[in-house]
């Protein structure tokens, strides 16, 4: 947090504390403290204000971490222009500074001097360095993006194309994956066919959020009947207008 002084203006003069600036103005530090706080005009004749406490090198620091978030909202544009942000950990990593430094109006970072004026310059170096870190991890990260998302498309059976559909949900697929090897109620092999079934039958991305919220429900209570597993996935089969013998439900004899 940022340090603050009491500032006299008709002295021209900040003091580090209350006590301070009332010896200095003559005054009651008990009628110091009201001005301070809106209850007083002035103590002895003395207006009382709180101001920053003066950093050497702030606004350097302000301005290289400026040049970070700047080149972080770039990746980050980047990533969601081409279908990218959803496959990179990292990139959602970066996304989520935004969560204590505040969104800009493009939903991006934000990087206005007034966003920092209540960090010190040493929180402010410390906020820098973990941006650069993280971008730097971004990079290198995108370095690798396609061959994931060819990885993606061939474990599904679709085109590389068809498969940045999924961006945003990229790492749930192996999720489910993950968690259907730990079920003894279903098997890897049977969830990646029921993945490559509906992704091929064009399932949207929005219809694959909710068929793996259904899915994370079942495989986290494992009471949880096998019957809720089927029921899930048979809606969104229905959905697709997958017909009942082709997904085994149908008695053909």
């Amino acid at each position: 947090m940022r340090e603050t002084v009491i500032y006299i203006p008709e002295l021209k003069l900040s003091f580090s504390s209350v006590a301070a600036a009332a010896r200095a103005a003559g005054a009651d530090p008990s009628n110091v403290g009201k001005v301070l706080r809106g209850k007083r005009k002035t103590a002895s004749g003395y207006h009382y204000e709180y101001r920053w406490k003066k950093e050497p090198g702030r606004g350097a620091a302000i301005r290289e971490l400026q040049a970070a978030i700047s080149k972080a909202n770039e990746l980050i544009r980047y990533g969601k222009e081409r279908r990218r942000f959803g496959f990179s950990k990292e990139l959602q990593e970066i996304d989520k500074f935004r969560d204590f430094i505040g969104s800009n109006q493009k939903g991006f970072i934000k990087s206005s001097a007034k966003t920092f004026e209540t960090y010190s310059v040493g929180e402010i170096e410390k906020i820098t360095e973990k941006v650069q870190q993280r971008i730097f991890l971004a990079k290198k990260a995108l370095a690798k993006m396609d061959e994931d998302i060819k990885n993606l498309a061939s474990m599904l059976g679709l085109s590389f194309k068809e498969a940045l559909e999924y961006d945003m949900i990229f790492p749930e697929f192996y999720r489910m994956l993950q968690l259907a090897a730990k079920d003894n109620r279903i098997g890897t092999n049977e969830m990646l066919e029921i993945e490559i079934e509906v992704t091929n039958a064009g399932a949207s991305e929005a219809q694959m959020v909710e068929l793996f919220g259904k899915l994370n429900r079942f495989f986290a209570d494992p009471s949880m009947p096998r019957e809720f597993f089927d029921a899930a996935v048979d809606k969104l089969r229905g959905d697709l207008g997958i017909s009942e013998d082709e997904f085994g439900n149908e008695d053909l004899f």
